[in-house]
């Protein structure tokens, strides 16, 4: 898990905060990748952006990404290191699955599921990636059988819907991201106390509201994009205007 940074601008202005206080707004727009694999695929900046003056004050805005991508190998692998007998509600049925095939179709992603018992062959299941902002937990939703599929069981074994397969299967489709998110606050205070005036600043980040952003659904992966907009403060210490400064001497010169 590591932060990346690609700044966009650089801008800032004086604050009228006061004669004894000396204040300027530095804004920087920039983007703030949490990387959670180690493949670096964000490109950040060389050289900063060229600074030029404010126009007007900002609010104190912070927003930040998570990024991450799970393969589906891992997924499959994860999904059948148990095999489960289901049920449907009146017990006169039994559905043994065999194997569990998850892949990617359209940005959404779908299960091929290979089932053993009073029906033999193959269900077809398919669900959107969403976002629990309560948990803090990527999901899946809408998960269900897909058309074909429907249309086959209504004709040959329409009691497999009252089985809990998609929830099932649904139900450990879950990625927690909460302990991720919570530690992005570190992160950001962490590298800010690393850097070469880091002893002589006060941070602070505080999260407001985590949405996702963005998903992308490929044949090898599920690929996503977490948002969270935060309130953040840097303040120089006391301590910053405590060094000795040498006095400036100006020697006079005689006119001629």
């Amino acid at each position: 898990m590591w932060i990346q940074n690609r700044a966009e601008s650089i801008e800032a202005k004086m604050l009228n905060k006061g004669d004894s206080v000396i204040s300027i707004q530095v804004i920087c727009e920039a983007h703030s990748f949490v990387l959670l694999d180690s493949t670096k695929t964000i490109a950040h900046n060389e050289i900063l952006p060229a600074y030029k003056e404010a126009e007007k004050e900002a609010d104190e805005h912070l927003k930040l990404y998570i990024t991450g991508k799970i393969p589906f190998p891992l997924i499959n692998k994860h999904l059948n290191t148990k095999k489960d007998k289901f049920k449907t509600t009146n017990l006169a049925y039994t559905l043994l699955i065999k194997e569990i095939e998850l892949y990617g179709i359209e940005n959404a992603i779908a299960a091929k599921v290979k089932v053993r018992g009073t029906f033999n062959g193959d269900i077809y299941l398919t669900g959107k990636i969403a976002f629990d902002t309560i948990s803090k937990n990527l999901c899946v939703k809408d998960f269900n059988y897909d058309v074909n599929t429907k249309n086959t069981l209504l004709k040959s074994a329409n009691w497999v819907f009252g089985s809990d397969l998609p929830q099932m299967i649904g139900s450990r489709l879950v990625l927690p991201l909460d302990s991720a998110i919570s530690k992005v606050p570190t992160l950001m205070i962490e590298g800010i106390e690393k850097s070469k005036v880091g002893n002589k600043l006060d941070a602070g980040i505080k999260i407001n509201t985590v949405h996702l952003y963005k998903t992308i659904v490929t044949n090898k992966d599920v690929q996503y994009i977490i948002a969270i907009d935060a309130n953040a403060h840097i303040q120089l210490e006391r301590s910053a205007f405590n060094q000795n400064l040498k006095p400036i001497r100006i020697k006079s010169v005689k006119q001629r």
